[in-house]
């Protein structure tokens, strides 16, 4: 069944049919609080209380007002790492998931009107789910080395930043 463990580190644990389990951590800190110090906010008006993916109201309306938005965290973390996060659409229909390194930035854009992956660089996995209510649950896995930041930002077909609206959640 599913396990329950904390700690400051990963766990792992073999399952009933021999499979290695990982418990993973959240790496980035106030995951669900964009307005905090933790993020820094380029571009975007951010508001809290609006409709999240279990029917409640917890998730974020990202109202990028400046085509060079950027919401990201700085994350120094080293390894396979994987960021998520939970995104609707709004005005705008593309999301773009970034990891800053030194080179060869691992990237994905989902299409947030059908959950499509649009595209995707230098990653090792990305996978994108339904997550009710609309949302979709957008999970990049990639290699952290010089890793400066994690980054969200709102985006046309094409990968270039735009104004516009579009829902967040942890």
């Amino acid at each position: 069944g599913d396990f329950t463990f904390s700690r400051s580190t990963m766990a792992t644990r073999v399952n009933a049919d021999g499979n290695i389990e990982k418990e993973t951590q959240n790496l980035l800190t106030e995951s669900n609080n964009f307005s905090d110090s933790d993020w820094t906010n380029t571009g975007y008006t951010l508001t809290s209380g609006q409709a999240d993916r279990n029917g409640g109201t917890d998730a974020w309306l990202a109202n990028c007002t400046a085509a060079g938005n950027a919401l990201y965290q700085s994350n120094s973390s080293s390894g396979v790492l994987t960021f998520s996060i939970y995104a609707k659409e709004g005005t705008q229909r593309y999301i773009r998931v970034r990891a800053d390194r030194a080179s060869n930035d691992p990237e994905t854009r989902v299409d947030l009107n059908d959950g499509s992956i649009d595209q995707q660089s230098n990653v090792i996995d990305v996978n994108v789910t339904d997550a009710g209510n609309d949302y979709y649950r957008i999970e990049m896995t990639f290699l952290g080395t010089s890793l400066s930041n994690v980054q969200v930002r709102a985006v046309n077909s094409a990968g270039v930043g735009v104004t516009g609206l579009i829902y967040l959640h942890d």
